[in-house]
C-alpha cells in the first residue's frame, strides 16, 4: 500500500482519514499529492506524495513515467528529497 493523499481522501469522502491527513501534514510540514523538480533537461518530472498510518505514520515518493503513466520506484520520504520537490500554484 502506498498509503494516501488529501485529494484521495477527498474524494473517498472519509472524514476521519482527511483529519489525519491534514494533522500528519501539519506536524511533518510534508504535503501530500503530486510534487514536481525538474529533470537534467528541465523538464517537469511528477512525483506522488502520499502518507500511510499503519504501523506508524510515514511519507512516501514515488516517480511518474517520463510518457506520463504509471507511478513507480516507490521508496520513503526523506526530508532532503522533499525539500527539492515543489507543488503549483494557481
Amino acid at each position: 500500500m502506498t498509503g494516501y493523499t488529501y485529494a484521495e481522501a477527498e474524494y473517498l469522502g472519509d472524514k476521519e482519514l482527511l483529519a489525519r491527513i491534514r494533522r500528519a501534514e501539519a506536524k511533518s510540514g510534508k504535503k501530500t499529492g503530486q510534487r514536481y523538480t525538474r529533470d537534467e533537461n528541465g523538464k517537469l518530472v511528477t512525483h506522488r506524495v502520499s502518507v500511510s498510518f499503519y504501523p506508524k505514520t510515514k511519507f512516501s515518493i514515488e516517480d511518474q513515467a517520463p510518457d506520463g503513466g504509471e507511478f513507480s520506484n516507490l521508496r520513503e520520504l526523506e526530508e532532503s528529497e522533499y525539500e527539492k520537490t515543489f507543488g503549483l500554484t494557481l
